[in-house]
């Protein structure tokens, strides 16, 4: 590491350390020590456990010793929420509290008024799939750490904690599943069809011929709950309670009546899309069979926040009956409507109000297209036309909210506030030293797929081509789950600060030994949404050892010829425009001859819009074959040179796999890289609508304004005399947009960094402060 004069330059046992350490952090991510179904903390279920029904769900559930009071997977029956409670239940399994065996019939009870659907619902019949719960079961015994805690059973445990599942099962089977295997459902090797299981809707007050014996139930009933849990417990001395003790003991060898019911679900379910639970006494964690029970829910008669807590507090306020996380549930909801209603505008007004005054999506439309219109006219230096009355209600509204809309991370009022933060950290430090832009993409890594279950890590450990995901399939798959999306995204930009600038976010300082652009100073990052809607993320970054001034930077570039030497050594060092393929830069690639290779100028035409059918323009000629290079055809030829050097073959499937595959070292690795340079930091010759905006370089917008194809640089790299930074650029890479090693080789995706150089820094870096907090669009 050289630091003799000022800023430091990595040194390349520190850039390999540096490399190591980012791919370690790009890897895919352990299960944490105390996951959830299959490791992750708000995750998904693999896919081919997706089309679980309710009824599925909830057979699984009465085996388990942990109750879950959220919904993990995807599919027809589930939806993904975004608080995931796991309850630990310390009697061990639910099956374990039940008096007998299960008939396979349930009753069901509503908090509130049901509409005619959930009724309906709540009639139907629903199949299980005995087969899809045992793999469930299995799975989840496999990769959830509280499950493998467990005290294993003996065989007449297991039978006893299977009979829920086993009273689908004939005779023979059930012998052959309970006395097999020690661990729960796990080893069942044959399948049974699924069998019909009997629901039936409890709306009224009428006791089943068993239950009217039960005093202790008869007295803790209302005209809409009802409870046989409470026979199961003896206080006292009460004559009631021992005769129920014995009613309820008897019924474990005796023959259930065909209209006996055997336990009862109270469901009350669904605030907003942040859990599913069921209010119920020591039973199921969700819904059984369909619908829902929360205030948000479709009723025959609204139902308040505080009114559907009250109630569910009556329901549990005998002593005989006991919900393990009701009350953590109940303060969530109270919690998070708090929180909405801070957060925004507190209205104490009535509902009929709230609901004469809602907005149109018409006029929100119209609102839209306003707002565009008065951010076109601004920029323009226009005044924009007067509103309609109803969209001048909306931007009345809008400005309303401005004020507790600064409070929101990541808003656009939010993002203005940042801006001003980033305009007083270039008072303090002066101009930055260098712009850095990083856009993982989703569909270009294999973590996601993993991550969600969808492949086995085994897959790609093993460089299994043939059932790895395609692109196709990854981009349907980063669709499917966003969640996982984000998280990728942040554990990459994670390892952007931690590891690639060298900056410790515990104690606020820079690393020891610094990062890939040296010591770090300060840094200032936004992240916006692309098109793709994909996420990227901007750094403004500030390095120490550079004068505080643009004019004290230039005057040592030109007066200080050591201070210049080691600038362009550590450009050098960080960035780069040839890829690890292109050995030989002035040997042919089709004669292989040496010093044949001559760079082509580009007309003008080469930096405007092509007209259909076009071809790419020349960019280089040999002058022994007479071969005529275009775009990428030197790059391609090399990637090809060396991957036949390493026994590859460059079919499509091949080449997609190690763009996406983990980091290896040697000649392999060098094409992996390469083939990255050259689809994700090539230019297009074509050009697209965003290279023709009108900036500084370009008034009329008429040219690509990034000037792309560079002219060749076959010396050095030098600062030219338009005080402008020209990278070493071989022939061939003259679309090649400047990238580094250690980025492209750990995160494998399109990155930019750039030094603030031109003779108006301040002017440059105040607009790169704009650019990184640009206003988003909803």
């Amino acid at each position: 590491m050289d630091s003799t004069n000022g800023f430091v330059i990595p040194s390349d046992e520190r850039l390999a350390e540096i490399k190591q350490k980012a791919i370690n952090g790009s890897k895919f991510p352990q299960k944490p020590v105390d996951s959830i179904a299959n490791g992750n903390y708000i995750g998904h279920l693999p896919r081919r456990f997706q089309v679980m029904t309710r009824t599925d769900e909830q057979a699984v559930a009465l085996v388990l010793p942990c109750v879950s009071l959220s919904v993990v997977t995807g599919g027809p029956c589930h939806t993904i929420k975004s608080h995931h409670y796991i309850v630990r239940n310390t009697e061990g399994p639910i099956v374990d509290m039940l008096p007998r065996d299960l008939s396979c019939r349930v009753r069901v009870t509503m908090v509130g008024h049901m509409t005619k659907r959930q009724a309906i619902a709540c009639k139907k019949r629903y199949q299980l799939n005995l087969s899809l719960c045992r793999k469930v079961l299995s799975f989840l015994y496999l990769n959830h750490r509280e499950y493998q805690q467990q005290v294993q059973p003996d065989k007449e445990g297991s039978a006893t904690t299977t009979r829920v599942l086993l009273a689908w099962l004939s005779t023979e089977q059930r012998e052959r599943v309970s006395g097999g295997s020690n661990v729960p459902l796990r080893g069942a090797s044959n399948d049974a069809p699924g069998q019909s299981t009997g629901v039936i809707l409890d709306n009224t007050s009428v006791l089943d011929e068993v239950s009217v014996r039960d005093g202790v139930s008869e007295t803790m009933r209302d005209e809409s709950t009802y409870s046989m849990f409470g026979s199961t417990i003896a206080e006292g001395e009460d004559l009631a309670l021992e005769d129920t003790w014995i009613a309820a003991s008897s019924v474990l060898v005796s023959t259930p009546q065909p209209d006996y019911v055997d336990l009862v679900v109270r469901k009350s379910t669904d605030y907003v899309p942040m859990t599913k639970w069921a209010v119920c006494t020591r039973m199921f964690p969700t819904l059984f069979p369909a619908g829902s029970g929360g205030p948000t829910e479709e009723r025959d008669k609204y139902m308040s926040v505080r009114r559907w807590i009250l109630r569910c507090l009556r329901i549990h306020g005998h002593r005989f009956e006991k919900h393990y996380a009701f009350m953590l549930l109940a303060f969530d909801f109270l919690a998070f409507e708090n929180a909405r209603r801070t957060l925004y505008v507190r209205m104490d007004v009535k509902r009929q109000a709230l609901k004469a005054a809602e907005v149109k999506r018409s006029t929100v439309l119209e609102a839209i297209k306003y707002f565009r219109h008065m951010a076109d006219c601004k920029a323009k230096g226009i005044k924009p036309q007067p509103p309609t009355p109803s969209v001048h209600e909306v931007v009345e509204l809008r400005k309303g909210l401005r004020v507790p809309e600064s409070a929101f991370y990541g808003s656009n009022i939010g993002r203005m506030r940042a801006r001003h933060d980033l305009f007083g950290m270039l008072k303090r430090f002066g101009p930055m030293q260098i712009f850095f832009t990083i856009s993982p993409d989703s569909a270009g890594t294999y973590a996601i797929s993993i991550k969600s279950g969808e492949i086995p890590k085994a897959v790609v450990d093993e460089a299994n081509t043939l059932l790895a995901p395609n692109r196709a399939e990854r981009k349907r798959i980063a669709a499917s789950y966003p969640v996982e999306c984000a998280r990728y995204f942040l554990r990459v930009v994670n390892t952007v600060i931690e590891v690639l600038f060298g900056w410790d976010r515990k104690r606020n300082r820079p690393k020891r030994g610094g990062g890939i652009f040296g010591v770090v100073r300060a840094f200032g990052a936004s992240a916006e949404t692309q098109l793709a809607g994909d996420l990227h993320a901007h750094f403004a970054v500030w390095l120490h050892g550079f004068p505080t001034t643009s004019e004290k930077f230039r005057e040592a570039l030109e007066t200080d010829a050591e201070f210049h030497s080691r600038f362009i050594r550590l450009v050098d060092t960080v960035l780069s425009s040839k890829p690890p393929s292109l050995v030989n830069e002035v040997q042919c690639v089709r004669c292989k001859r040496d010093d044949t290779i001559e760079p082509v100028v580009p007309g003008v035409d080469a930096f405007r819009r092509p007209a259909t059918g076009t071809s790419p323009p020349v960019t280089a000629i040999c002058r022994e074959c007479g071969e005529v290079f275009r775009d990428k055809d030197i790059i391609d030829a090399s990637i090809q040179a060396l991957a036949q050097s390493e026994d590859g073959t460059m079919n499509q499937q091949w080449i997609d796999f190690q763009k996406c595959r983990p980091p290896l070292d040697g000649e392999i690795g060098a094409v992996a890289t390469s083939i990255l340079v050259r689809d994700t930091q090539v230019h297009y010759w074509n050009h697209c609508k965003s290279c023709f905006k009108k900036t500084v370089r370009t008034p009329k917008g008429i040219v690509c304004r990034f000037l792309k194809p560079e002219g060749v640089q076959l010396t050095s790299t030098c600062i030219g005399t338009d005080n402008r930074l020209h990278l070493h650029r071989p022939i061939g890479c003259e679309y090649v947009n400047a990238f580094n090693d250690v980025v492209m080789t750990s995160m494998k995706c399109n990155h930019d960094a750039q030094f603030v150089l031109s003779s108006g820094a301040k002017d440059t870096a105040a607009y790169i402060v704009k650019y990184c907090f640009k206003r988003q669009n909803p």
